[in-house]
């Protein structure tokens, strides 16, 4: 019988007796025997397969340590990043269970360093990956976290839609909210959408993505729901202080700090406090006006601002802007702080 075969046997036998537990430690030795015999396409599949069937059962444990075992092979032997694969991190992302976020982010982190390595001009791993559970997380209703992925997929038009579907669902909250003195659904002064656009278009630019910020900006007020942002932009806030901020870093150099500070310190004050917020701005500030961190007396200060040197501006860099542990983590919060190496 081909080895192949015997294994498939094995499997289905401790499948249908329910014997989880020796099915789980075949893949296991499956899982040191092909490694050792450099067959990682074919272990990929197993493990892949594996995978799913034991979180259809809700086997979640053995689900979750045959995923991780998939994303290790996945970087062992250097698999390309191909359509099938990020197809597969999807469906295995989607069948962990949502409670379940530490183990998501787990997976989620072999994978990007996985795609890292075979693309290192994606540092935030693979865009095909990000697209892939943007559309999960979005099907899912969690839309910051599917925003979070949208933007590190490069994808302006996935960016909108989140935003759109955020907008109805704040919107549909807000009916059921208890209404003041005067009869009015009392609403925040700044939207969660407007706020997270702001996030996304800041964003986009510690990327080196001016075109994609002014893309998704541009999308968002041309299809607004409400006459008055497509016509009167300046009429709010947020909107007006994004359209300053992408007008400064348009300017290829020529923008002042003196007409930068203003920008920063007014979409500072919407969003304080949030060292996510600070942390953005000042990197904008680096990469297209050279603003130098302030100076300090001391070594570590010292040390770090020689670090920083200014960075020319480009559209095409795709350097991201979150700290690995964020992308491990990947808190629900979105409160990451910046990678400024």
């Amino acid at each position: 019988m081909d080895p192949s075969d015997k294994i498939g046997a094995s499997l289905q036998s401790a499948f249908e007796k329910q014997d989880f537990y020796e099915a789980h430690q075949i893949y296991k030795s499956i899982n040191f025997r092909l490694l050792r015999q450099k067959k990682y396409q074919q272990l990929a599949d197993l493990l892949s397969e594996g995978c799913l069937t034991f979180l259809r059962l809700n086997l979640n444990q053995s689900g979750i340590d045959l995923a991780r075992m998939y994303a290790e092979v996945l970087e062992k032997g250097n698999l390309p990043v191909t359509q099938e694969i990020t197809g597969t991190i999807g469906r295995i992302y989607k069948a962990i269970p949502a409670d379940l976020p530490n183990d998501r982010g787990l997976l989620l982190n072999l994978v990007t360093s996985w795609s890292q390595k075979r693309n290192p001009e994606t540092k935030a791993g693979h865009t095909a990956i990000h697209a892939e559970i943007a559309r999960i997380l979005f099907d899912e209703k969690n839309y910051e976290l599917a925003l979070y992925h949208a933007v590190r997929a490069l994808d302006p038009a996935s960016c909108l839609r989140t935003l759109q579907a955020l907008k109805t669902s704040e919107d549909e909250k807000n009916h059921g909210r208890e209404k003041d003195e005067h009869g009015d659904v009392e609403v925040p002064e700044e939207p969660a959408d407007r706020k997270l656009l702001a996030i996304a278009v800041m964003e986009f630019l510690t990327l080196q993505k001016l075109d994609v910020a002014k893309r998704l900006f541009t999308l968002y007020i041309s299809e607004h729901p409400d006459a008055e942002v497509r016509t009167k932009l300046y009429n709010f806030r947020i909107l007006a202080l994004l359209s300053a901020l992408l007008s400064l870093c348009s300017k290829s150099g020529n923008a002042t700090e003196e007409e930068y500070r203003p920008v920063q310190a007014a979409i500072t004050e919407i969003f304080e406090p949030d060292q996510r917020v600070d942390k953005l701005l000042t990197r904008i500030g680096q990469i297209y006006l050279g603003i130098a961190l302030p100076s300090s007396s001391g070594p570590l200060q010292g040390l770090l601002a020689g670090m920083f040197k200014k960075e020319a501006p480009s559209t095409s860099s795709s350097q991201d802007t979150l700290t690995s542990s964020a992308d491990s983590k990947m808190k629900e919060n979105l409160q990451a702080d910046l990678d400024f190496d």
